[in-house]
């Protein structure tokens, strides 16, 4: 609970800010800036699949809750945090951690056959791991960028409304996001619940109008072919720079 609270809070504060928003920072496994492609020298494992990055996106998009809960677990395991809240109710957290897991792979073993238990697990976690990432991924990954001296600087308004955008709303939608298709809402009024946000749409919409602020709403597989386009640009850049060293 503690490591979502810190992380998904610091993306919220800072959308979209290279090197401070935890969301966009996906190296080795994806460069999303200029600055990504020459961080990614820092790891050796970049040179062999940063190249390809646009190809391996939508097969990454299953693993994202298991990458989640493993960084929660090393999260947890981290000594070094002097926050007295987090550090409070640790031994908590790794009592209900433990208790998550035991009841998951309790009921696979009681209800599944031996011969289907990974095969089950690896299908549940990858259904919600891809769920999760094409809706999130779609709402900021095509957005603009800021470097830390912007992005610091920027006031909460506009930096919300120019790193977040929504997914054009509908019933099916609607039901299949879950209410997180509207992002921009979502992102200015954080603790609203997500069954109201499709309400204060039009509030929102109207007042960016009126202001002249940004406020975009694009279709699904326009936002998924902009995500690939800037995976093939940096793809792109990430070779260059390779070639131009040699």
């Amino acid at each position: 609970m503690n490591w979502w609270k810190d992380r998904h809070n610091t993306h919220h504060a800072i959308t979209n800010v290279l090197g401070g928003d935890p969301d966009i920072d996906n190296l080795p496994l994806f460069a999303w800036s200029e600055k990504d492609v020459y961080r990614a020298k820092d790891f050796p494992l970049a040179s062999f699949i940063l190249p390809y990055q646009q190809y391996y996106f939508i097969t990454f998009t299953p693993f994202l809750k298991l990458i989640w809960c493993l960084q929660s677990l090393f999260w947890l395991s981290d000594d070094t945090t002097q926050n007295k809240s987090y550090m409070k109710s640790r031994k908590a957290e790794y009592f209900t951690l433990f208790l998550h897991w035991l009841i998951i792979f309790s009921l696979i073993i009681l209800c599944i056959p031996l011969k289907y238990w990974a095969l089950y697990f690896l299908i549940s976690e990858g259904i919600g791991g891809a769920g999760i990432a094409l809706v999130v991924f779609m709402n900021h990954y095509a957005c603009e960028k800021f470097y830390k001296e912007e992005g610091y600087k920027a006031n909460f308004l506009t930096l919300q409304l120019e790193t977040t955008k929504n997914l054009s709303p509908g019933i099916i939608t609607d039901w299949i996001c879950g209410g997180l298709n509207y992002q921009i809402e979502h992102h200015l009024f954080p603790t609203l619940p997500r069954h109201n946000l499709s309400k204060i749409k039009p509030i929102v919409e109207e007042f960016c109008k009126k202001n002249k602020l940004p406020y975009v709403n694009e279709g699904y597989m326009d936002s998924f072919y902009q995500v690939e386009s800037i995976l093939t640009k940096y793809a792109n850049v990430y070779k260059k720079i390779k070639e131009e060293e040699k």
